[in-house]
């Protein structure tokens, strides 16, 4: 009997030991809950312990990254996703997948009894918000990164405002499309709008060409204009110069110019006339006078 009681004594010894000591993986965090209330230290990977019968413990997986929908339309709806009005009036079908992790495991626990229900529904209402802002143009162009990302930002101060415990990592969208019954309107409008872009881009290449050929133009015409004033310049530069030349030589022998003037108009004009020389028998012959310069 007392052999026995020695053995049971054991193995209950045995049992309260093992039932003391927490496994933890490498990806996890566990927290462990005294008496209901979570303990603020948390135990890492390995092996813990706890009070038995006392303690509970709750493993985390702190590395795992978790997506949500939010948007995405209620189960039995026959909808993907769900509709939301923009801030000029029109229906757009949108969908987008907040990823998130674990930062602290506690407040994860006990912040919310569902987090990614919570996350779900601050997501929709951040998209509620930033679409019923923005006018539908942008929202299906050039701003649907910049309207994610401020989805997120205000799905985190809410989750950080909540004390949740998580880190919002990304947004993507899943779906952002016109509703059904007006898709067709909107790819027409999309179609107008790249013809209207198209038939600007052809406008202003053809305006950049034909002020591109006047500048040249304007350079040619400048540049011809610029060589015959230099050319009329030089001409009256050197017409001055003669003409101070020959009033130097005529301040300095007047009667002298004057003969050599003659001379080369004469050498000018002679060429250009029919010379007779007669004799006195009543003959006469024919010359044609030319300069020696044009004989030769």
């Amino acid at each position: 009997m007392k052999r026995f009681a020695l053995v049971f004594a054991a193995a209950a010894g045995a049992a309260v030991l093992l039932a003391s000591i927490v496994v933890v993986g490498p990806q996890e965090r566990a927290v462990v809950f005294r008496f209901g209330s979570p303990l603020k230290r948390t135990l890492g990977p390995g092996l813990g312990t706890r009070i038995p019968l006392v303690d509970r413990v709750v493993r985390v997986e702190v590395t795992r990254t978790f997506t949500v929908s939010a948007g995405s339309a209620d189960a039995g709806s026959g909808a993907r996703a769900a509709s939301f009005l923009t801030g000029d009036t029109n229906l757009l079908v949108a969908e987008c997948a907040l990823q998130y992790r674990i930062a602290d495991p506690v407040r994860f626990l006990v912040g919310a009894a569902d987090v990614s229900k919570t996350l779900k529904r601050e997501g929709e209402g951040a998209l509620t918000e930033e679409l019923g802002a923005s006018p539908v143009d942008d929202v299906l162009s050039v701003g649907r990164t910049a309207l994610l990302e401020r989805v997120r930002s205000r799905v985190q101060r809410e989750a950080d405002g909540r004390g949740l415990g998580v880190v919002v990592i990304s947004a993507a969208w899943r779906s952002l499309d016109p509703a059904p019954p007006v898709i067709d309107a909107f790819q027409a409008v999309q179609n107008a709008a790249a013809d209207r872009e198209r038939l600007q881009n052809d406008a202003r290449a053809y305006s950049d060409e034909l002020a591109s050929k006047a500048r040249g133009e304007a350079q040619a015409l400048i540049e011809g204009t610029e060589a015959a004033r230099v050319q009329r310049v030089e001409a009256a530069r050197g017409d001055a110069n003669r003409f101070a030349a020959l009033a130097r030589e005529a301040g300095a022998d007047p009667a002298l110019l004057r003969s050599r003037l003659w001379l080369e108009t004469a050498g000018r004009l002679v060429p250009r006339f029919t010379t007779y020389v007669i004799d006195g028998r009543g003959g006469g012959t024919k010359l044609r006078l030319v300069k020696e310069s044009a004989a030769k």
